[in-house]
Formats: structure tokens, sequence, C-alpha cells
């Protein structure tokens, strides 16, 4: 997209943050502790454009990311992260990949075109999960206090496998 993109951050510590948007047009603010700050940024043209979220070691949260529109999305360094919100981005499909991710809390994918989510061996802390109805394999190995499983639509569900989970 060539219209504002934005995508709000909370992180553990007070950090500043670095969002590069394109061609080392970087934003850089700082986050407190316990606040969650939205970065705004353009992108130079609609297609071929990296949005960089640095320091994701410690991201606590990551919300609201549809206005970039994003068609693919590399998370394998968010290793602390608790909530992911990666609604209503229609073009993001592929596999999501959240096994390094052990802290996770909640995961909502809903309206995306994701075919395969990766979580922890163990996801202990994992209660909500909101999938589209698109995702074809879904694996949920001791989530006991996992509460919402919910998905966006008739689910396609090929394969699925749940051992020690609540819901």
């Amino acid at each position: 997209t060539t219209e504002e993109m934005s995508i709000t951050i909370e992180t553990y510590t007070p950090v500043y943050q670095h969002v590069s948007w394109y061609n080392g047009n970087m934003q850089k603010e700082k986050i407190n502790k316990g606040t969650r700050l939205t970065f705004k940024g353009f992108a130079q043209a609609a297609t071929d454009q990296e949005v960089l979220v640095y320091g994701g070691s410690n991201i606590k949260r990551i919300i609201g990311i549809s206005t970039m529109n994003p068609n693919s999305m590399l998370i394998g360094n968010a290793s602390r992260l608790v909530e992911l919100d990666i609604s209503n981005c229609p073009r993001l499909g592929g596999s999501l990949r959240l096994n390094y991710s052990p802290l996770i809390q909640e995961v909502n994918a809903m309206n995306t075109s994701v075919t395969d989510l990766q979580l922890p061996s163990s996801i202990r802390n994992l209660h909500t999960l909101k999938v589209p109805g698109a995702l074809k394999t879904l694996t949920l190995s001791d989530a006991p206090i996992l509460s919402t499983l919910e998905f966006d639509g008739p689910n396609q569900l090929e394969r699925v496998s749940m051992t020690n989970c609540n819901a």
C-alpha cells in the first residue's frame, strides 16, 4: 500500500524502538514500560516493500498491522511475544511460525489466508486462539488453559493434533 501504515507495539522494558518503513526511512520512538506506541509511516511503492521492526526479543505485543496489507511476515526473533494480532490481513498467507514464542497467550489471525500455524511444543500460557477458516494444519500440545479456539468461518482443517488442551 502507499497509504499510511501503522503498527502498535508494546515492549517489556523502556526502549527506543526502531521501525524502518522503506530504504532507510527509520522511525525511532521511546516506548515506556507498560505502554503501547503506534508507529505510522508510508511506503515508497505499493509492491516490493519491507517494513522492518527491530528489537524483536524485547517485544511483548504486536497489534494492528492490517493497514500494511502484508503478504508475508517473518517473526522468528520475537521470542517473548505474548500477543499477536494480525487480523484483517487477507493477503497474509502460508505458514505463521510462532514456535519460538513460548510465552504467547493470544493469537488473532482471523481474516487472513494463513494455512499452517506452528506453535511451541508446550504452550502453557495460550488462552485465546482465533484462526482463519483457511487453516489446514493445527497442532496444539500442552495448552491446558486454552479457553477460546475460534474460526472466522467454516474450517478447512486437514490435520488436527490436540493433546492436553482445554478447548
